[in-house]
Formats: structure tokens, sequence, C-alpha cells
């Protein structure tokens, strides 16, 4: 398969995501896919570092940190480098992809930010964490965070593949990095049950308090 036909799959796959609007999902998918939606699940992560972590858990934030300001920034220099129009600005599928609520973003998509820092903040978390039943729960927050990038019509496929290796890359070799490092004295904690029992009702409460936004905001206001 040549590049062209490459290039075809993904505007088709695209396509596909983007045309299968509801209302319901233009206002959950635009709440979700952003920053202030999830502070509190961040917060309530913040406090089970620290209470596990104690003093350490300085190196372990200051380590994340960097790890979603490499993401983040690599992405920007990819997307000027390379210069791929996203779908919502590309002059071919003018008139067939439905920007949600007018929303065209910025002007080049390659690769995506948004799946990047999702997943290495996925993986890193679920490798400090140790417990097997988070990191189910955070990648799957993670793949509907890049699946709605392509729902709002403002990533292809291969932006969100793309963002994806990335991100899953640096957080693995920043978490060596902290590992070998950082923390080279300090064996990594499995957290308790009622530690993650609170970060499971942070980001259920979250999803749930963005669903009703969405179906006031949809059916009702």
């Amino acid at each position: 398969m040549n590049l062209q036909s490459l290039i075809k799959l993904d505007q088709q796959l695209l396509l596909w995501f983007n045309n299968h609007q509801t209302d319901f999902l233009n206002h959950f998918f635009t709440l979700y896919t952003g920053k202030v939606a999830w502070i509190f699940a961040a917060v309530v992560i913040l406090f089970v570092i620290i209470k596990n972590y104690k003093k350490e858990s300085i190196w372990i934030l200051g380590v994340l940190v960097l790890t979603l300001v490499l993401t983040d920034q690599i992405s920007n220099v990819v997307k000027y480098a390379v210069e791929r129009p996203r779908p919502t600005r590309e002059p071919a599928l003018q008139g067939l992809v439905m920007p949600v609520f007018g929303n065209l973003s910025s002007k080049y998509g390659f690769f995506s930010a948004h799946a990047a820092n999702s997943f290495a903040y996925a993986l890193f978390t679920t490798l400090l964490f140790k417990r097997r039943v988070y990191g189910v729960v955070i990648f799957l927050w993670a793949v509907i965070n890049a699946y709605t990038r392509m729902y709002l019509g403002v990533h292809y496929p291969g932006d969100i593949l793309v963002g994806t290796a990335v991100g899953l890359l640096l957080a693995a070799l920043t978490f060596t990095l902290l590992t070998k490092v950082f923390l080279r004295k300090k064996t990594l904690v499995k957290i308790s049950p009622r530690d993650l029992n609170y970060i499971f009702v942070a980001l259920g409460s979250t999803i749930l308090i963005l669903a009703f936004i969405s179906i006031l905001r949809a059916y009702v206001v």
C-alpha cells in the first residue's frame, strides 16, 4: 500500500468516525476532551501519589510533568514541521467533515498531542500504581479521549496512532529514568484498595457529571 492509499484510508476512517454524531455525544465528547473537566480526578491521583510516596513524590510528579511537557512540545514541533492540515481544514474534505459546534481547532494536526498525553499519562501512572484494574480503567479513559479527537473531526486516525506510540514510548523512557535515577532506593508501592476506590470514584463521578451536563445541554436547555 503506497502513501496515497494510506492517506485515502485515513480520510475514509476519519469520515466514518466523524459522521456518526448525536446531540448528546457532541456535548459529551466536547466536555470529555477538555482538560478542565478532569481537574478533580487529577487532584485525587495527586493525593494518592503524595500519600504513598511522601518526600519522593516530588521526583515522581516532576518526571510526570516532564513527560507531559515532552509529549506536548514534541507534538507541536512535529505539527509545524510536517504541516499536515487537520481534517476540518483540509480543502479536499470541505463539506464532508462536520466540525462540532463550528470548532476547527488549530491549523495542523499531525500528530495528536491529546493522544500522546493521554497514553503517556495512562502508562506512567499504571506502572507507578501497580494495579492491573487501574491500568484497564485509565487506558480505557485514554482510548475514549483519543476517540473524541476523531469524532470532533480535528484528527485523523493516523494522527492518533502516532500520538499514542509517541506517548507510550516517552512514558516508558521517563518512567525508567525515574526508577533508575530518582527512586533507586525506593521500592514502588502497590496502592491500596482504598486508594484505588478514591481514584475510581473521582473518575466515575466526573463522567457522570459530564453526562448530566451533556443531557441538559442537548435535550433541556
